[in-house]
């Protein structure tokens, strides 16, 4: 078996998930079930179910390494002593380790086939992009070491941009308007929903619909107007505000708004108000 090791720390969902080298191969990524556990929000006993009653469908030595079954089977205080360094550089706890009656180490092929039979269409979405992003650098650091200390100057001042450039562009991404922007937001609704009514001195902006009952609450026709082109600014948008409007479709949202429309009924509720042809109504004063 070749040595398992830990050679860092990779940045992957908003965790730092360990990079562990060998056990199946040398320079080959594997993982163990604690960062599966993570990064797929499971509890670690869970993992290690799954894995355990379908463990005819994996091949120890190929798809999984068992530390603790290596920790007991140990014949040195050396060897037992390694597996459990390893699992503390993983992050497993002394306690957890004592317990626990299976630690597992997947392969790419491991972990494959643990996804199978997870087999949900997040546990998938997790699955690529953990292949894209962690398995598919396997052979990264041996070549690195065989360059020159200049171009591994070079890769590493690189490699630094990168991890700013993507930490600028999820800021960017995640960032929302300021409070001048959203007072922009409101002014224009404001202009289209009055330019839609007929404005304020139009019989639809003081309209009130005829109460259905004593307490039942009355219901303004311009609130109905706005609260409706706030529900499909929300709706196209995908955000329960629009104060969580992202920065970067600024310009996106001004435009929308100038050209949001009502719907049909809200259109022809405002026709017969402004030509007074509702039966029944009150008017504010």
């Amino acid at each position: 078996m070749n040595e398992l090791k830990v050679t860092g720390r990779q940045e992957f969902m908003g965790l730092e998930i360990p990079v562990v080298l060998g056990g199946f191969g040398e320079g080959k990524k594997c993982i163990s079930d604690k960062t599966v556990a993570e990064i797929h929000g499971m509890e670690m006993f869970k993992v290690r179910e799954r894995i355990q009653s379908n463990i005819k469908r994996f091949q120890e030595g190929i798809d999984f390494i068992d530390i603790k079954q290596r920790i007991l089977l140990a014949d040195t205080l050396e060897t037992k002593e390694y597996y459990i360094a390893l699992l503390i550089k993983l992050g497993y706890a002394k306690q957890s380790i004592t317990q626990a009656e299976h630690i597992y180490i997947l392969s790419e092929r491991g972990y494959v086939k643990l996804i199978k039979i997870m087999d949900t269409d997040l546990a998938w979405e997790i699955h690529d992009k953990l292949m894209d992003e962690y398995f598919e650098m396997r052979g990264e650091k041996h070549f690195y070491e065989e360059l020159s200390p200049e171009l591994q100057a070079i890769f590493a001042h690189d490699k630094k941009i990168q991890v700013i450039d993507k930490r600028l562009d999820h800021i960017e991404n995640t960032m929302t308007i300021d409070y001048g922007q959203q007072q922009e937001l409101r002014n224009i609704a404001k202009c289209r929903a009055l330019t839609i009514i007929g404005g304020k001195d139009s019989r639809a902006y003081t309209f009130i619909y005829p109460s259905k009952g004593k307490f039942d609450k009355p219901i303004r026709l311009y609130g109905r107007l706005n609260s409706r082109m706030w529900h499909d600014y929300q709706d196209y948008f995908r955000i329960n505000s629009y104060r969580n409007t992202p920065a970067v479709r600024y310009e996106e949202a001004v435009a929308y708004l100038n050209r949001w429309t009502a719907p049909i009924n809200i259109q022809l509720d405002i026709e017969k108000a402004n030509a007074d042809e509702f039966d029944d109504y009150d008017v504010l004063n």
